[in-house]
């Protein structure tokens, strides 16, 4: 594959033996048995010896095997991170796309340049090869069009238009911020963007409510919290839901749950949960925790008030993250709030409703 960037400069006899051997090897290669960053590589260099026909080929069976959605562009879902070289998703990524120009893909190679660019909304390119790579695709795949800095758009909230920032220092980054009393006008948003490029951007409202009265919210992840007391029994533990209904009693031992999934891979994510002020957490030491079952780590630094896990990145999916409590006093306590969000893309969040917890 490297030989193919020279082509200008000529082989000696003895080298072009051993490429001409190598070089049938590949062409013979069964693509069943390589990963995609392989499958991709050896596409790209049929295109490059001008075997058009066998680089067709591969490149269809790799779209075929894509996935597409509007928003996230095209991807492919075994593209997954990995212990070795070459399990590393923004460099498979981009040299798909370089390998799909090469066949003359055109429009599936700017649907995959999307989802490269997309995932810089919620990760961080991980080191500089990736960052490399990832930009030298999207320069391959639309050229200045897929890094625009001065994007033509329109923003207007209420009766306000917004300006946005043209610096190149900022990259086209603009912030907006309102103080005071919100209108009901001002709940209409209208974005306009005459770019071919992606823009992405969010709203963010800041009040005040009584806690009972915050409602459930999900924006890209969905965050479920179940409180559980734990039975124990001559077979051992079983687990009963509490209800709003059910009654708990001082000495309890109590389980919370929390049942998330995110919609696309995310870094740097938060999950706080404020406790009832009758919960006091069995375990009250801070430290790392890697559940095996569910497949995710996270940081727990249990508070005066909350729980607080730190997340440092979770693939696309569903996970389940709990810990445990013991009763210790009667009474009619608030439970408070969960909120997870993805201190990356603050957008991307969710909240769970105030909880009812009666203890005799």
């Amino acid at each position: 594959m490297t030989r193919s960037y020279f082509t200008s400069y000529q082989m000696g006899d003895s080298i072009r033996a051993g490429y001409t051997h190598y070089m049938n090897l590949a062409k013979t290669q069964d693509t069943h048995d390589l990963n995609l960053y392989y499958r991709a590589t050896l596409a790209l260099l049929m295109a490059r010896q001008g075997n058009m026909e066998q680089a067709e080929h591969i490149a269809a069976t790799l779209t075929e095997r894509s996935l597409y959605e509007d928003e996230m562009g095209r991807y492919w879902r075994d593209n997954r991170g990995g212990l070795l070289w070459h399990e590393a998703p923004i460099e498979t990524q981009s040299l798909i796309i370089r390998t799909l120009l090469a066949v003359g893909r055109e429009a599936e190679a700017s649907e995959a340049a999307r989802w490269l660019l997309k995932q810089k909304q919620t990760t961080g390119w991980c080191s500089s090869p990736a960052t490399a790579a990832a930009v030298t695709a999207l320069m391959a795949a639309g050229g200045s069009v897929q890094l625009e800095t001065d994007p033509e758009i329109t923003i207007t909230v209420g009766n306000d238009l917004v300006e946005v920032s043209d610096s190149k220092a900022t990259a086209g980054y603009t912030t907006h911020t309102w103080d005071g009393n919100i209108g009901r006008e001002m709940a209409s948003v209208t974005v306009e963007s005459k770019s071919p490029g992606i823009s992405w951007g969010a709203l963010y409202r800041s009040f005040t409510e009584e806690m009972e009265k915050v409602e459930h919210q999900e924006n890209g992840i969905s965050l479920k919290r179940t409180v559980w007391r734990v039975v124990s029994g001559p077979e051992g533990d079983h687990l009963e839901e509490v209800r709003p209904e059910v009654k708990l009693n001082v000495g309890d031992r109590v389980r919370i749950q929390f049942d998330l999934t995110i919609d696309r891979t995310m870094e740097y994510l938060q999950l706080s949960d404020m406790r009832a002020a009758t919960f006091e957490p069995v375990s009250t030491a801070a430290g790392y925790i890697y559940n095996l079952r569910d497949d995710i780590g996270y940081y727990v630094a249990p508070g005066n008030t909350r729980n607080v896990f730190y997340i440092d990145r979770l693939n696309k999916g569903s996970y389940r993250i709990e810990y445990e409590v013991n009763v210790q006093k009667p009474g009619r306590f608030q439970g408070g709030i969960a909120v997870m969000q993805c201190l990356y893309a603050p957008a991307f969040r969710a909240t769970t409703a105030s909880t009812v917890i009666t203890v005799e």
